[in-house]
């Protein structure tokens, strides 16, 4: 929805808006123009009528609709922009729009009127689902203290009130959501889309006994979850007199269908406030308990009704609850600012399920079917220093694999920026410059931790040519453990609105989780003693050499530790070598490049990258060694001499931080090292399966890749089979069997061309069928190692037979676009050992010398080939020629090998994958003017006169026309000649 443009004319009225007892009326008359039609005020009051009554109704999708329209056709009403925008807080997916027409709204007057309160409560709303509790909160206080008695939203406000207060300072703790599978529902049985066995119950709509006075005057109707092996039931009702709200109740069913009488659930089920949504899992008796999952709107949930659990004797004959006093609250990202229902758990699936309307329009709802194996999302704290110049602009992050920005920060061209980001997860990190002079993204991917941490060192975001990747940054940084890091309700809406878990620290934030561990570690003053030495962190300061010498420790050349800095600039030239040879991604993901691997395929590279990274774990984990020495020579010392001087504390921290920087230098290593040994073990395989040691199969093959996506998607699978190790052999059959097909289809083309019938192809026809009767073996092949071996038998065999075939259409069309006399020039016998290097023209001279019948053959050719060039634009004659002219090529061929073994091969600049397209008409007309205008030979004279002699252009024209028709009156002398391409 685009924003209204007020008129110019318009002011801001100035008298009392609540002596108008509809703020809708700011003019006494009013006449607006959409699509030609012309407004009253009598008709725009029935349409905003019409429009209330819907909202208030319940209708929002319908009210949504109406008051666009209004807002469109009556853009100066404050009302209007009030109701639109209160509209579209009933919906995540229209918040944008909410807060837009509010804030117009407010700009309008609308506060000065009576529906004050309302607002403050919509605005609430717009912040509450945006997990903003503080901005909430005042407004909410503001609505409640504004509000009438009579509010219908009242109730609601105060509920939100309690839940922003009481979340305010929620300690969260999130989990990430995995393998997610979305139903879509508008219908009130959403419930009827679970996949619940027999043996956990069913999901059925209430029977209408059990319905109570107050459940039919609210016209609301439970779902309710009935346990046929426990003959229990769970449902939820307001009960006789509604006066707590919805609570859970438990039926007992017997054998026969009949209900007993329903029993209320006791706290911390029930509560004062809506309790519902029950399902029940019963636990196996005597050793595990029952578990019931329920949703409740008490001010402990996060928005709207949260997922809580209880667990205990359930489905006995009495009662009894674990919890005494809290229910357990489900964690984000089950629970959200949105509504949560319905909650179960599919242990034998190892799934869970979940509807929600956190992502859908107004009524709307999804059925959510994810892992129940959730994944605790760890926050790592990391700054970004950037480095683009004096220009502002922005710093923005989302998620890889989204467009949504989760993270959007102005500020200058240097400056700094501290996050929470999680580990495990894979980030793009872009800079706009405001000028638009400068643009550029990087993608971070965070390994995985097991407890909160932050990054040790900032990272330099560059936007120079040569500036180290923030990847290669952060591989070679120290990661250390902060326990107390936690997620804060922004970094939960990153996730909601944006798919992506992240959110801005505060400026003082990280330098303090910093300046507080750098305390604790005492490495900032280590370091700075090191650089004033000029050793810059390459060799240990000599006052921690005498120190350690002082306390016994050997300190002989030999027998020092490195400092980490020169391992981790080796690991980084190691990265940047792997990322230059393109074996950084592994095969199979999204990044890497299939084309990258056929070009350096058989190349050594890989396998000393793997020496060399064997090496530097080697290495690091010789350093780690020798500096966990020192730190515990230290440590024994301190102990024994009871010394607890800062000094020591401060070498100590130092020994302790060379170790763990060695650690994560030999998990970057390790790393490294599997990065590689994912490439050659894929490589290996692709050797097993394909005849790669073939260089010209290689270049086929890239080529196919560039033109068939079929074969790019099977490759990518096999590469990812052999990355996951499953299904390994079935994967690189397909891609065999999917080659094979791509090489027979084009086979079929060159036999439609005559080509494997051709004199001398006899070998290549037997290749071919060979491969299919492998292809038919393969079928009854048992052993998966055997079937690659001869799959890659079939597919080699194709590939010969294809491009032999390839070879003779080839050779045409490429003679097809050489002249005559380049095509003489390069023809002739084969070199040998007497005549290694023959002239050009050498077969012309030889066989008119002769008289030979090739010389008949070859002139045929090449009318072949002007037919040929002439025929481009229609497509039999085309294919008719191409054919004539592979046979008589062929047929010139097996002639020169029979005569001299061979001929020599025509070199011929690139052609056009396509006959250039000329108009038929206008090709005979040229053929047809080139022979009218031949001369007649003219027999030499010793004398001409001067002004009769043709000048040298006459002759090179005549000599240009007599090589281009392939006929000579009697052997030329080239000599002092040009050649066509010079001509």
């Amino acid at each position: 929805m685009k924003r209204i443009v007020r008129p110019s004319f318009f002011t801001r009225p100035t008298v009392n808006f609540k002596r108008w007892f509809i703020p809708l009326l700011l003019a006494p008359a009013f006449s607006a123009n959409a699509q030609g039609v012309e407004w009253s005020e009598k008709d725009l009051a029935r349409s905003v009528h019409r429009a209330e009554q819907t909202f208030k109704g319940g209708e929002m999708s319908r009210a949504y609709g109406l008051f666009a329209h209004l807002v469109s056709v009556a853009g100066d009403r404050a009302f209007l922009h009030y109701r639109f925008g209160a509209t579209c807080t009933f919906t995540s997916q229209r918040l944008n729009e909410a807060i837009e027409h509010l804030e117009i709204a407010r700009e309008l007057g609308i506060l000065e009127t009576e529906e004050a309160a309302g607002w403050h409560y919509y605005k609430a709303r717009y912040h509450h689902a945006r997990f903003e509790f503080d901005q909430a909160a005042v407004h909410l206080r503001s609505a409640i203290d504004l509000a009438p008695n009579k509010a219908a939203w009242l109730e609601d406000a105060k509920l939100r009130f309690g839940q922003c207060t009481t979340n305010g300072a929620f300690p969260i703790e999130t989990e990430r959501l995995t393998d997610v599978e979305t139903l879509v529902s508008h219908s009130d049985d959403y419930f009827r889309l679970y996949e619940m066995p027999v043996s956990e119950g069913r999901l059925l709509t209430i029977p209408e006994h059990l319905r109570t006075k107050e459940d039919k005057r609210r016209n609301y109707t439970s779902q309710l979850h009935w346990l046929p092996g426990e003959r229990f039931a769970f449902y939820s009702s307001f009960g006789r007199d509604g006066d707590t709200g919805l609570d859970i109740y438990r039926v007992a069913v017997d054998g026969m269908g009949e209900y007993g009488t329903p029993e209320k659930l006791p706290f911390p089920v029930n509560s004062d406030f809506d309790d519902c949504a029950p399902v029940c899992m019963p636990g196996a008796e005597g050793v595990t308990a029952d578990r019931l999952f329920f949703s409740s709107s008490r001010p402990e949930a996060l928005g709207g009704f949260d997922v809580f659990e209880v667990s205990g004797e359930l489905t006995g004959e009495t009662m009894e609850l674990l919890q005494q006093a809290h229910a357990i609250q489900m964690p984000f990202e089950v629970n959200s600012t949105a509504d949560e229902f319905l909650y179960w758990e599919n242990e034998a699936a190892g799934e869970a399920w979940l509807t929600t309307n956190r992502n859908q329009d107004f009524e709307g709802r999804e059925v959510w079917r994810f892992a129940l194996d959730r994944q605790i999302v760890m926050p790592v704290a990391a700054s970004i220093q950037t480095d683009f110049g004096s220009s502002e602009g922005r710093l923005t992050i989302r998620r890889e694999g989204d467009e949504r920005i989760g993270i959007e920060h102005h500020m200058p061209g240097e400056g700094t920026v501290d996050l929470l980001l999680a580990a495990g997860s894979t980030y793009i990190v872009g800079w706009e410059a405001k000028d638009g002079s400068i643009a550029k993204a990087e993608r971070v991917a965070l390994k995985s931790a097991d407890s909160p941490a932050f990054i040790a060192e900032p990272f330099h975001f560059d936007g120079g040519a040569s500036a180290i990747s923030m990847q290669s940054q952060l591989d070679a940084n120290t990661i250390i453990a902060r326990t107390d890091l936690q997620w804060t309700l922004s970094g939960l809406s990153s996730q909601v609105e944006a798919a992506m878990f992240g959110e801005l620290m505060s400026e003082t934030a990280f330098p303090s989780i910093r300046a507080d561990r750098i305390h604790e570690v005492g490495i900032e003053k280590v370091l700075q003693a090191a650089n004033a030495e000029g050793t810059e962190g390459y060799r240990i300061p000599n006052w921690m050499l005498e120190a350690m010498h002082e306390i016994g420790v050997a300190t002989t050349l030999e027998e020092l530790p490195k400092p980490v800095q020169q391992t981790r600039e080796q690991a980084v030239d190691i990265q940047s070598q792997m990322e230059e040879t393109q074996c950084w991604d592994a095969p199979g993901t999204e990044a890497w490049k299939a084309q990258a691997m056929i070009e350096r395929f058989g190349e050594p590279a890989l396998a000393l990258l793997s020496e060399e990274v064997r090496q530097l774990r080697m290495q690091a984990q010789s350093e780690q060694d020798r500096w966990g020495t020192w730190s515990d020579a230290i440590a024994e010392y301190v102990y024994q001499t009871g010394v607890d001087s800062e000094d020591w504390n401060v070498l100590k921290a130092y020994c302790e931080a060379q170790f763990q920087a060695f650690a994560g230098a030999y998990v970057h290593a390790e790393d490294m090292f599997r990065r590689i040994d994912s490439h050659l073990r894929f490589e290996r395989w692709v050797a097993e399966a394909l005849p790669m040691e073939i260089e010209a199969f290689r270049d086929d093959l890239n080529a196919i890749l560039s033109s068939n996506p079929s074969i790019t998607q099977a490759l990518m699978s096999a590469a990812h089979a052999t990355q996951e190790q499953e299904n390994v052999e079935g994967a690189f059959e397909t891609l065999q069997t999917a080659l094979w097909g791509v090489f027979t289809d084009e086979i079929m083309e060159h036999q439609d061309l005559g080509i494997y019938t051709l004199p001398g192809m006899e070998k290549t026809q037997a290749w071919f069928m060979r491969s299919g009767g492998i292809v038919e073996e393969l079928q009854n092949q048992a052993n998966p190692s055997g079937r690659i071996e001869k799959g890659q038998q079939a597919v080699g065999l194709a590939w010969e037979t294809c491009r032999e075939g390839a070879r003779r259409k080839e050779q045409v069309l490429m003679e097809s676009e050489m002249s005559p006399g380049a095509w003489w020039a390069a023809f002739g016998p084969a070199d040998s050992e007497n005549q290694p290097s023959q002239a050009g023209y050498a077969g012309y001279e030889l066989f008119v010398k002769h008289d030979d019948p090739i010389l008949d053959q070859a002139h045929a050719y090449q009318e072949e080939l002007d037919v040929l060039r002439t025929s481009a634009q229609n497509k039999q004659a085309y294919d008719a020629s191409l054919k004539r002219a592979i046979a008589m090529r062929s047929s010139i061929e097996q002639e020169m090998l029979a005569l001299f073994g061979g001929e020599r091969i025509a070199q011929a600049p690139p052609r056009n994958d396509k006959p250039t397209e000329v108009t038929v008409e206008q090709a005979n007309a040229e053929v047809a003017e080139t022979i009218t205008a031949q001369p007649e030979p003219v027999v030499p004279t010793p004398e001409k006169a001067p002004d009769t002699a043709p000048n040298s252009i006459e002759r090179n024209e005549v000599m240009r026309y007599t090589v281009q028709i392939g006929a000579f009156a009697s052997t030329p002398n080239f000599d002092g000649m040009p050649t066509a391409e010079a001509a």
